[in-house]
């Protein structure tokens, strides 16, 4: 809904605007002076050529902006920019559906938020050394792209910026790279490894998540937040490499700790019978989350605390025990369980001596059988 909204205000952002500015009939553009009049912005294309050439100079002007919107919907297949072009606009080429290549020149510094959105027949693109930053949804739903080089200059990747383009096999980052926003390569399925350069500081929400081919990942150690929930439903993800000398975080098979190893923060391969090393005092946020082929797990004594959505579509695990050491256990923390699934309370003798220690919502959305010491509830 939030896109086809962003979709509607490009829409009449574009109809609005056309009306107030200058066709050029030659090209089929719809452009505005800029910079005091000395530089022409594209506003919009309303002609039906399969091969766009933008100029680099209209009315005798240089075209030097590729304004918001400008392409949306166009039906095209290649577009050439020239060297004139310095900046791409919010949603440029959003929709573009029939684009397979397109040819960004150095003079570029900056791609916009959703600047290739949905451009879903976009196979190739050589993004240009000059550009520094790549707006959120930049490349969201490109669904042909099948590799991508970052270019030594690029410091942020914006926040969805690769969303869902599950084409994608390969990606090459640049040692200038510091951020990678949330979700920047969510479901991006195709890709298998990783190596996140040294220097890269960020690591955001769900960047990696439902990347179900990812199997192994190398982080440097200049990372020093890696957001919740980064390798959700990464089950093939059996190697984490973390470097020796990251001050936050560790790694040993598989499992990514802090750097004392009594924080789980993710085990994205855990499958089959997996017992929980002793001296592991908390299992985080989304740990366990979406961990289908996970059908045993053992929790030790050290546990004192459990995370919201810890065990989050665990489906395959038929029953969990918990110790009664745990004091304390997040918001849907067996989010999606069935009935058929079993939650052994080990420390509690009834629901509502649970509750009052970890508050009803340990147990939203959750439809498992709950054991206590003398009773059994069903959800």
């Amino acid at each position: 809904m939030k896109k086809m909204a962003l979709l509607g205000v490009f829409a009449l952002v574009v109809v609005f605007t056309v009306s107030a500015q200058q066709y050029d009939e030659e090209s089929g553009f719809y452009v505005t002076t800029v910079d005091g009049g000395g530089a022409v912005e594209i506003m919009a294309y309303v002609g039906d050529k399969q091969a766009v050439d933008i100029p680099s100079a209209i009315n005798g002007l240089p075209v030097t902006r590729i304004g918001d919107g400008a392409f949306l919907f166009a039906e095209m297949v290649s577009v050439t920019i020239p060297s004139s072009i310095t900046s791409i606009g919010y949603g440029a080429f959003n929709t573009c559906r029939n684009l397979t290549s397109i040819t960004i020149p150095s003079s570029v510094t900056s791609i916009g938020d959703g600047a290739f959105e949905y451009c879903r027949s976009l196979a190739s693109i050589t993004i240009p050394s000059s550009v520094t930053y790549i707006g959120a949804n930049a490349f969201w739903k490109c669904t042909s792209l099948a590799s991508v080089t970052i270019p030594s200059g690029v410091m942020a990747i914006g926040d969805y910026a690769f969303w869902e383009c599950k084409s994608l096999a390969s990606i090459t980052f640049p040692s200038s790279l510091v951020r990678i926003g949330a979700w920047a390569f969510c479901d991006c399925e195709s890709l298998t490894s990783i190596t996140i350069p040294d220097g890269v500081r960020f690591i955001g929400w769900s960047a990696f998540a439902d990347c179900t081919s990812l199997e192994s990942i190398a982080i440097p150690s200049s990372v020093t937040n890696i957001g919740e929930d980064a390798f959700r439903d990464c089950g093939s993800l059996t190697s984490i490499k973390i470097d020796d000398d990251n001050p936050n975080f560790a790694s040993e098979d598989g499992i990514l700790y802090n750097k004392a190893k009594n924080h789980i923060i993710a085990y994205p391969s855990a499958s089959g019978d997996v017992a929980i090393p002793s001296g592991v005092t908390s299992i985080g946020d989304n740990a366990f989350s979406f961990c289908r082929r996970l059908t045993s797990l053992t929790i030790p004594s050290s546990v004192t605390s459990i995370g919201s959505f810890a065990f989050n579509g665990c489906r395959s695990l038929a029953s969990i025990a918990i110790p009664s050491s745990v004091t304390a256990i997040g918001a849907s923390a067996f989010y999606g369980w069935y009935n058929s699934q079993t939650i052994i309370i080990e420390g509690h003798a009834d629901q509502a001596s649970a509750d009052a220690a970890w508050r009803i919502t340990w147990r939203g959305n959750c439809n498992a059988r709950i054991e206590y010491r003398d009773s059994v509830i069903s959800l």
